[in-house]
């Protein structure tokens, strides 16, 4: 499975998190910019460019493809596979690397069967007392990390956990990279071996590190003063030069509201750059040329049709954190957005909108033009061949339709 895209990147997990505020907030000045489209797209209309879709739907964790000029819509054939996350693409989209419950990485082809096994839990010799959790592979293939937890598992992570990686190619014991035990979060960069995490430090204050798998060129990354976050997220752009952090502030009174921030990674003491008129995030996705979406709600909101102040998606500059474009996304046909990722390579954004009982699947251009739909829980063109509809996507992710 050497053949997937610079093999893999970092696993992908949609959490869909609401920002509803209440309606008294002051009428900002701002006026509502229109979503670039003459017309709202109807539902089964075919799109721009041809994609093969994959998503793992919550709560039966089932892997389903949509192919989005068909309509056509298909599963993973093989009965005993639990998938949890969908990892990457291979280069001509014929196979996706999938995550199961048990922490295993399958290749699964898009005739739904199960090609081979990429990671097996089993391989790693580990001794130590804990949960072993998250294996993901390096771009290379050539070294893995995996998590060890203790105590009660909550949200996403174990309260106490440790960032360990191996070697696949030898014949050696895994490194330990985190030196305290807040190594929640973890993702390989897109280009080398090297690895971004989160960790505490001496004082117990959640800091970001950058290091090489064997553990050498550790430096951390940021400075963020005592226990006054926790890493959430971390997300590379594409060409490796910059990380984008979801960061909760952790307040006296216990109360938490998602941040931003971006550290560059070419600046020989990087420093982090904290966007101005993002309020709370709920999401970002990186684009091919650097520039950082966020979808959440701005420090100006404007009122959605029910009365409350809507997210918008804004384009970030990361090395400024100035805000360049701006959409509300209320003005989408199928209500809110609640969740964003990249196109592949970054030339463009898939969004999932809607709520529970209504979901869509849009694409856009980069620069915010051309939304188009691809995908309706409730209509054609995503159950014209599905047994049922769809309750709730967990994940997706989209490539180009080569193999179909």
């Amino acid at each position: 499975m050497r053949h997937l895209h610079a093999v893999l990147m970092a696993a992908i997990a949609v959490h869909v998190q609401s920002c509803a505020r209440s309606a008294d907030v002051a009428s900002p000045s701002p006026t509502p910019a229109s979503f670039p489209h003459t017309s709202s797209p109807a539902a089964g209309s075919p799109p721009n460019a041809a994609y093969v879709v994959a998503l793992v739907e919550f709560g039966s964790r089932n892997l389903h493809f949509l192919d989005t000029r068909t309509g056509e819509v298909w599963g993973l054939e093989a009965q005993d596979v639990d998938p949890v996350a969908i990892l990457d693409w291979s280069l001509d989209g014929c196979e996706v690397a999938v995550r199961t419950s048990n922490g295993d990485i399958l290749i699964v082809g898009l005739n739904g069967q199960v090609s081979s096994v990429f990671f097996d839990q089993s391989e790693i010799r580990f001794s130590e007392e804990g949960s072993l959790s998250a294996g993901t592979p390096s771009p290379s293939a050539e070294w893995a990390f995996f998590k060890v937890g203790e105590g009660d598992f909550v949200y996403d992570h174990y309260p106490m956990t440790a960032l360990y990686t191996f070697n696949r190619t030898q014949d050696s014991p895994p490194v330990r990279l985190s030196q305290g035990a807040g190594a929640w979060i973890a993702a390989w960069r897109p280009e080398g071996e090297g690895i971004a995490f989160s960790d505490f430090d001496n004082t117990g204050t959640h800091q970001v590190y950058f290091s090489l798998p064997d553990g050498t060129l550790r430096r951390q990354l940021t400075n963020f003063e005592a226990q006054s976050v926790e890493v959430d997220r971390i997300e590379w752009s594409p060409d490796g030069d910059y990380l984008a952090l979801r960061l909760l502030p952790v307040h006296e009174a216990g109360g938490r509201t998602e941040q931003v921030g971006v550290v560059a990674l070419s600046d020989a003491s990087p420093s982090l750059v904290t966007p101005q008129g993002v309020e709370t995030v709920s999401g970002f996705a990186w684009l091919g040329d650097d520039t950082l979406v966020v979808l959440g709600l701005p420090t100006e909101p404007i009122p959605g049709p029910n009365g409350y102040p809507s997210e918008a998606l804004m384009w970030i500059d990361p090395s400024t954190g100035a805000i360049n474009n701006r959409i509300e996304t209320f003005q989408l046909a199928v209500g809110g957005v609640s969740a964003i990722e990249p196109l592949p390579r970054g030339g463009g954004l898939s969004l999932l909108a809607g709520g529970a009982r209504e979901q869509a699947l849009y694409t856009m251009n980069a620069d915010g033009s051309g939304l188009q739909l691809i995908a309706s829980m409730d209509e054609p063109p995503l159950v014209q061949r599905a047994e049922r509809p769809f309750m709730w996507i967990e994940g997706w992710s989209i490539a180009p339709a080569r193999c179909r």
